[in-house]
């Protein structure tokens, strides 16, 4: 087996981070955000909690994203 190439290395960390996304609004939705803890996102995402720490600082910084995912969605949808 081959070493994984750059590309191949970004694409992995590029598919948990959006894992770790999805999972972590999935649990915000259901739980709310301070009924959701990184544990519970990580264990979610089938990630250790440091894994998600070295993603995202804290649940504020999972948050910031996802609001800004949100915001260029709203963007797109505004200039199409």
């Amino acid at each position: 087996m081959s070493p994984r190439t750059a590309q191949q290395l970004a694409q992995i960390r590029q598919k948990t981070r959006e894992r770790i996304l999805n999972c972590a609004l999935e649990l915000f939705a259901a739980k709310g955000f301070h009924g959701t803890s990184i544990e519970a996102i990580a264990r979610k995402a089938g990630i250790s909690k440091g894994l998600a720490y070295h993603y995202f600082s804290g649940k504020e910084k999972i948050l910031e994203a996802l609001m800004r995912q949100g915001i260029e969605a709203m963007d797109q949808l505004m200039s199409d």
